[in-house]
């Protein structure tokens, strides 16, 4: 998937002989771009890509304000924007650990002994607090991608994000925009995955843990 400027959506963009329509994206900072699928373009290289009448546009991704699904993944959101069930629809497993939700934000307090700035205190996670009731709207419903936007309050604080599903993917994108006015507070994403697993691989970054 290529992004594109904005002024390109609505039209049809040639790859490696494959025409395909150009889809309008919101990002979580409110920011406007364009996507689109490319075609015949080898690992760390490149393709020239044309503009073309734009063809007519089928897709398999959807969203509701409680869901996200592809031709591989179907979620599952409750109404403060948290995911209930992942579920990979080739093997039928659940991703989400039972009774438990996923992209759960919640706030701690960050009091530190020593060095405020920087440092985060092995017992920060003794107080904390859950956001507030969020609002989830559908943003996006094809053809290549699927996505809702969820806007929260804490404090004095706004947290918007973008969740997404493309077609094909197997993976769920998270677009976080946080515009912070809050003191001594750290922030998580908790996401409690159903896996027993002796490695995993965490992008950081400058590269990988």
């Amino acid at each position: 998937m290529a992004e594109l400027p904005a002024t390109l959506a609505g039209q049809g963009i040639t790859t490696g002989g494959v025409t395909e329509s150009v889809q309008a994206i919101t990002r979580a900072d409110g920011m406007q771009a364009a996507i689109v699928p490319v075609h015949g373009v080898p690992a760390l290289g490149w393709a020239a890509l044309a503009t073309a009448p734009a063809p007519s546009a089928k897709t398999t991704v959807s969203a509701t304000v409680t869901s996200l699904e592809n031709a591989l993944l179907r979620l599952t959101l409750n109404g403060d924007g948290e995911i209930t069930s992942v579920i990979d629809k080739t093997t039928g497993r659940e991703a989400i650990a039972a009774g438990q939700t996923a992209n759960r934000l919640v706030a701690y307090e960050d009091k530190s002994k020593n060095w405020d700035a920087w440092d985060i205190d092995w017992y920060f996670e003794e107080q904390s607090w859950p956001m507030g009731p969020a609002t989830v709207t559908v943003q996006e419903t094809g053809p290549h991608r699927a996505a809702l936007r969820i806007e929260r309050a804490y404090g004095q604080s706004r947290i918007v994000q973008v969740v997404s599903l493309s077609a094909g993917a197997r993976q769920v994108e998270f677009d976080t925009f946080i515009d912070w006015h809050d003191q001594q507070t750290v922030l998580k994403a908790v996401f409690p995955f159903d896996m027993n697993v002796s490695e995993v691989r965490s992008e950081i970054q400058f590269g990988h843990v």
